[in-house]
């Protein structure tokens, strides 16, 4: 136990210094003076054992990581002098059940409370205007947190790995939801997003499993990589018209999402953005579909999907590798006559594949190796006259692939780039050219 004397050599104690009992472990309790004003930073840092505490109503400053990793600490009272608190003030105090904020405190700094694992609530004062990053991340069991009128962002991974935190009310004034904001938040049902917010960062909503609905409001115009990765309950999202871009992994093992509508002004799919949603049936690209490029393995393992549809006036141009890899209850493709390239192993194993057409006019130039590798229901497939390279094992174990046809002329098949055993296992032996056949070897 230790008494800190209210003066010293003749003088009174106003301040306890930084670092004063930085990692005096056998701490169990303090009395501090009521003249003392300002604690210092890692004044208490890792006083693991200390149980109790009282700071003075006259304190109107505790520095950084005051009481960083006060384990045994159960509760604290913060004077009503305060205004802020500072980073990591009170972070790793993993039985810290109860905290009083005074109505002064206008600031809580980054990480104030991160790792506080046994926090159940916090009622956060009506007067806070700025909650930094990850401030409560960690915080196991929060159940609930309010987050005041005044506040316009929600910063990094404020909330991240809340995982019993169910819901919560976010303000009208908030415009922005940072980087993993909500990440790990696994009970959190739902929220509603303010029409005043225009920008989510990536992993916003990353692993929230209880999730079944999301609204976006109409001023997002790109959805970041892992923003609503694995939030496995989500059936339905209507993605705004303003959307330009969907990030990598963005609603990858969404496994209960059934349909997407991609606006037409969606110019690219990132990389595995919809990778794993094994739920998903139909894709729709909107007519006029602005969308360019189809990212690798954008929709690999979408097994339940049997539509893909591109709307008129589609300017997509590329098919990303694996971008339908394994999707095998897929049936049919029209690929537009924009594409230009068909990417390696695009629709790899889709074993359910039984038409594939290049649309009238096709620009297609290459396909690529493996591109429809194990398309055992794939049985007869046109290739545009356009195409100069058709890669290693391109239609590769497509056991039911009876006919082969080439637009062009057999000069022009000729001329064509073809990849080691590019029709390896097809059970046709010859190319139906327009002016005559040619011998696949």
């Amino acid at each position: 136990n230790v008494c800190i004397p209210s003066t010293y050599n003749g003088k009174p104690v106003v301040a306890i210094g930084d670092n004063a009992f930085y990692n005096c472990s056998n701490i169990i309790s303090i009395k501090i003076p009521a003249g003392v004003t300002i604690i210092g930073h890692q004044a208490f840092y890792g006083c693991s054992e200390l149980t109790g505490i009282v700071i003075p109503d006259g304190v109107i400053s505790i520095g950084q990581q005051a009481f960083y990793g006060c384990r045994m600490l159960t509760s604290i009272n913060i004077p009503a002098g305060m205004t802020g608190l500072s980073p990591w003030t009170f972070a790793g105090c993993t039985n810290l059940a109860s905290v009083e904020l005074p109505a002064s405190i206008k600031v809580i700094s980054y990480s104030a409370f991160q790792n506080c694992t046994s926090l159940a609530s916090v009622n956060i004062p009506a007067g806070v205007k700025s909650i930094g990053a990850c401030a409560f991340a960690g915080c196991l069991a929060l159940t609930s947190v309010n987050i005041p009128v005044g506040v316009t962002s929600i910063e990094e991974a404020t909330f991240s790995g809340c995982r019993m935190l169910a819901s919560i009310d976010i303000p009208a004034g908030v415009t922005s939801i940072g980087d993993t904001a909500f990440a790990g938040c696994h009970s959190l049902m739902g929220v509603e997003i303010p029409a005043g917010v225009t920008s989510i960062g990536w992993g916003a909503f990353m692993g929230c499993y209880a999730f079944t609905s999301i609204n976006l409001p109409a001023g997002i115009t790109s959805i970041g990589d892992y923003t609503f990765q694995s939030c496995l309950n989500i059936a339905s999202i209507d993605i705004p018209v303003g959307v330009t871009s969907i990030g990598s992994y963005a609603f990858s093992d969404c496994t209960a999402l059934t349909s997407i509508n991609l606006p037409a002004n969606v110019t690219s799919i990132g990389t595995y953005a919809f990778y794993g949603c094994s739920g998903l049936k139909s894709v729709t690209f909107s007519e006029g579909s602005l969308c360019t490029s189809i990212g690798d393995y954008a929709f690999q393992e979408c097994t339940s999907l049997t539509s893909v549809t591109f709307a008129e006036g589609s300017q997509c141009k590329s098919i990303g590798e694996g971008a339908f890899n394994a999707c095998s209850s897929l049936t049919s493709i029209n690929i537009p006559a924009s594409v230009t390239s068909v990417g390696k192993q695009a629709f790899n194993a889709c074993s359910g594949l039984t038409s594939v057409t290049f649309a009238e006019g096709s620009q297609c130039k290459s396909i690529g190796e493996g591109a429809f590798w194990r398309c055992t229901s794939l049985e007869s497939v046109v290739i545009p006259v356009g195409v100069t390279s058709v890669g290693a094992h391109a239609f590769g174990r497509c056991s039911n692939l009876a006919s082969i046809t080439f637009e062009g002329t057999v000069a022009q098949w000729e001329t064509v780039v073809k990849g080691l055993d590019w029709a390896y296992n097809a059970p046709t032996t010859k190319v139906v050219c327009s002016n005559g056949k040619v011998s696949i070897s």
